[in-house]
């Protein structure tokens, strides 16, 4: 798990964000209403058709329990992918670069099961600096940040090609 300190992601009301709490078409409207995001590049990323979204998104009410689809016109599947999108773009300028890194890294060995040698080998930073890094951030140069950074999100973007999309 990610650990996050004392910060909590809020919405602009200062209520935490959960994913009970969500209303994923509410958020997808907004992040569209204020060019956050296009219903063309939605439809690109989710691989659900922009007829079948524009659908969606004209809809009435809450539908969603968490993750859960309720009468939404959708696959499970496509519900749950649009819930997490909609909630990971709603939190995203709330989240510190920091944590988004060492999310990249715990993702990288936890879900992906490349081991820290691994990402030291594929990326060119040193064992000992990605060590530190997961540590105390802190203590890492930024120099040695952005390397972190731009290297892990080249190979997340790689495990993300690779993975099997049912």
């Amino acid at each position: 798990m990610m650990h996050h300190g004392a910060e909590s992601p809020a919405t602009d009301e200062g209520n935490e964000m959960t994913a009970e709490a969500l209303d994923v078409r509410a958020e997808l409207r907004a992040l569209i209403e204020h060019r956050s995001v296009a219903l063309e590049a939605i439809a690109q990323m989710t691989g659900i058709s922009e007829s079948t979204l524009s659908a969606y998104l004209a809809g009435p009410g809450t539908e969603h329990q968490g993750l859960t689809a309720l009468g939404t016109g959708l696959t499970p599947d496509e519900s749950q992918r649009l819930a997490v999108f909609a909630a990971m773009l709603a939190a995203a300028g709330s989240v510190p670069d920091d944590d988004r890194v060492r999310g990249m890294l715990e993702g990288l060995t936890q879900v992906s099961g490349l081991t820290v040698a691994n990402i030291a080998s594929l990326t060119g930073i040193a064992e000992s600096d990605l060590d530190a890094f997961s540590e105390d951030p802190t203590g890492v140069s930024d120099a040695v940040k952005y390397a972190i950074a731009t290297r892990t999100s080249y190979l997340v973007n790689a495990v993300n090609l690779a993975t099997s999309r049912h």
